[in-house]
């Protein structure tokens, strides 16, 4: 691992979890932002079911599910070299976007509010989704350049006299 730095290895499974353990308490109406949000840690609930939502377990396990899923996909970034800026770049950008989208689906900012209880809420949700968001398109674009690359490299092999 020379020169490897693990950047995303941290940064994604700390991200998720903070968000994840925040949304809960911000979790929108019936819940259901705070379940979108978090749906990468989810699926521990299906396999060790825990029962009612107030449960404590609930978003511990969630996040500490979530957060070791993003590490897995943090690792393969850094193993893959993925690009820094770009990352945040997309995930800043996603974030933003997100939230403008969501908020602006009501008439007006109070009624957005009043739908989802705060605009935390909002926030978290898409801090979270564009975390998904901005890794499948980092991961898509750094599998594609070396797909590309491979396929580019073979050619000129195969051209070359031997």
């Amino acid at each position: 691992m020379k020169n490897r730095t693990l950047f995303f290895t941290f940064v994604l499974p700390i991200l998720f979890a903070c968000c994840s353990l925040l949304s809960f308490k911000f979790p929108g109406d019936e819940y259901a932002m705070y379940a979108i949000s978090s749906y990468v840690g989810s699926w521990i609930d299906h396999i060790v079911p825990f029962g009612d939502i107030h449960n404590p377990l609930i978003p511990i396990s969630i996040a500490l599910t979530g957060a070791v899923v993003m590490a897995g996909l943090g690792f393969l970034m850094d193993c893959l070299k993925a690009s820094k800026r770009r990352w945040i770049i997309l995930y800043i950008a996603g974030a933003l976007g997100f939230f403008i989208y969501s908020v602006a689906g009501y008439p007006s900012i109070q009624e957005a509010i009043a739908k989802n209880g705060s605009l935390m809420a909002y926030a978290l949700f898409s801090i979270n989704l564009s975390l998904y968001l901005s890794t499948i398109i980092s991961l898509v674009w750094k599998f594609t350049a070396v797909y590309l690359f491979k396929k580019e490299s073979s050619k000129g092999q195969t051209n070359s006299p031997s």
